[in-house]
C-alpha cells in the first residue's frame, strides 16, 4: 500500500514540475520586449495573455477577450481599416519573424500568426523585403497578411473582418 502511495506521489510531483516548467517557459516566450510585438493574441475565449510594449513610451497593452469568431455576422460586419508597414528581415527562425522598418522600428510576428504562415509554406530570410498588412486592435497591431517582396510569396493570416485563418470556419452566421 505504501509503495502505491509513493508511486502516485512521485507521478504527481513529476507532473507538477512539468506544469510549472511549461508556465515559466510560456511566460518567458510571451514576456514584453523593447520591440513592438505583432501578435495574434487577444481573440476568443481563454486568450488575451499576450503583452505588447511600444518602444516609444514603454506602455504595456494586454490583449483581452475579443469577439467569438463563430458568432461573426458577415452580413452586418464592416471590413477592417488596414494599414501597411514595410521593412527588411532582421532575423527569422521557427518562432519569430523580426522586421526592421526604414524609421528604425522593429516589428515582430510570432506565436500563432507566424506558425500559421510557416504552415502555409511562407518563407523569408535575412535581408528580404517584407510588407505587413494589418489593423490596430486596442493598441496592438494584428497582422492580416505578410508579403515577401523579394520572392513574391505571401500568406493571408486573417480575412477582411480580422478573423484568423487558423480558427476554422466557426459555427456562426458568417462562418
Amino acid at each position: 500500500m505504501f509503495k502505491k502511495i509513493l508511486i502516485v506521489s512521485l507521478i504527481a510531483l513529476a507532473l507538477g514540475i512539468v506544469a510549472v516548467g511549461a508556465v515559466i517557459r510560456t511566460l518567458d516566450k510571451t514576456g514584453a520586449t523593447t520591440a513592438t510585438q505583432v501578435t495574434g493574441g487577444g481573440y476568443g475565449q481563454g486568450r488575451g495573455n499576450m503583452n505588447t510594449t511600444a518602444p516609444s513610451d514603454g506602455t504595456t497593452y494586454n490583449g483581452g477577450q475579443g469577439p467569438r469568431w463563430g458568432q461573426l455576422d458577415t452580413n452586418t460586419a464592416q471590413p477592417l481599416q488596414t494599414t501597411t508597414a514595410t521593412g527588411t528581415v532582421a532575423s527569422v527562425d521557427a518562432i519569430t519573424l523580426a522586421i526592421k522598418t526604414a524609421d528604425g522600428k522593429e516589428l515582430i510576428v510570432e506565436n500563432r500568426p507566424w506558425s500559421f504562415a510557416l504552415e502555409n509554406k511562407f518563407t523569408a530570410k535575412i535581408g528580404d523585403q517584407i510588407r505587413l498588412t494589418g489593423f490596430d486592435q486596442a493598441g496592438i497591431f494584428e497582422t492580416t497578411k505578410i508579403e515577401n517582396l523579394t520572392t513574391g510569396t505571401n500568406v493571408q493570416l486573417r480575412d477582411q473582418y480580422g478573423r484568423p485563418g487558423w480558427s476554422g470556419k466557426g459555427r456562426g452566421n458568417g462562418g
